[in-house]
């Protein structure tokens, strides 16, 4: 796995949605605890939190995400994030909404990203009389992001252009792919473009790709690829990072 650490710096906000909930207020939490001692000092954590509230007037949901990792008393993860969306459905095929999100991590030098925006979702969808399924989804919207950065000791290693702070105007949109040819093969695929709307050469890309299939009634390969792409990244981080994951699947009944 290459990466791992900046490619979440870029959340996949599509990962968080809940389409299909009962009217009312749901919550969860969970926790991880790994400790070691002896030859070698090891500590890991992770805190999760999901609030959503389901009503006529609207889904509105807040997740929180903290992971913290150390290891002979040296960190070396140390990332959270916390998103807040309100969504409201017009019509089956267009949805207004409106988001906020705090997010830091340490391995990339970012001290704090805040964001606020607002967008609208379309969505078609297809049923062929072969049986071939197809949902495509675009969002389009702006948030206002100011962005602060660990420039170093010497203020070197911060935004290429903006130093150790930036504020800017991004234009945030995403396509969404889920595609089924068989009932056996399964293709998702979520790309999110955010470009700064006065410097069209400063932008991000996250791409995250899966296929699946189905070698059985209960056994499945899966591949995934994940891209994430950083066109004015920090001093002393690297602009593209790439993971790559082959696997198999086993569902029980």
């Amino acid at each position: 796995m290459l990466g791992a650490g900046t490619i979440v710096a870029q959340v996949n906000t599509e990962s968080l949605r809940k389409t299909i909930q009962e009217p009312g207020l749901h919550f969860n939490l969970g926790a991880t605890l790994n400790m070691m001692t002896g030859n070698r000092n090891l500590f890991q954590t992770q805190i999760k939190t999901r609030f959503d509230q389901v009503q006529t007037w609207g889904h509105l949901f807040l997740v929180s995400n903290y992971k913290m990792s150390s290891k002979d008393e040296t960190v070396f993860v140390n990332q959270g994030f916390a998103h807040l969306r309100y969504m409201r459905e017009f019509t089956p095929s267009y949805t207004g909404e409106i988001f906020s999100q705090l997010e830091f991590n340490e391995f990339i030098r970012l001290n704090q990203r805040t964001l606020m925006g607002a967008g609208l979702r379309i969505k078609r969808s297809a049923l062929n009389e072969k049986g071939s399924q197809l949902s495509v989804v675009f969002g389009l919207g702006f948030m206002l992001e100011r962005e602060s950065i660990d420039s170093g000791p010497d203020a070197s290693l911060g935004d290429p252009i903006h130093g150790d702070l930036a504020e800017l105007l991004r234009s945030s949109n995403y396509f969404v792919l889920a595609y089924s040819p068989w009932d056996h093969v399964t293709i998702q695929s979520t790309t999110y473009y955010q470009v700064d709307t006065q410097r069209f050469q400063d932008y991000r890309l996250l791409s995250q790709s899966l296929l699946e299939v189905g070698l059985g009634k209960r056994l499945a390969l899966s591949t995934e690829l994940n891209i994430r792409y950083d066109s004015e990244a920090p001093g002393g981080v690297k602009p593209q990072d790439l993971e790559y994951t082959q696997g198999v699947t086993f569902k029980f009944k």
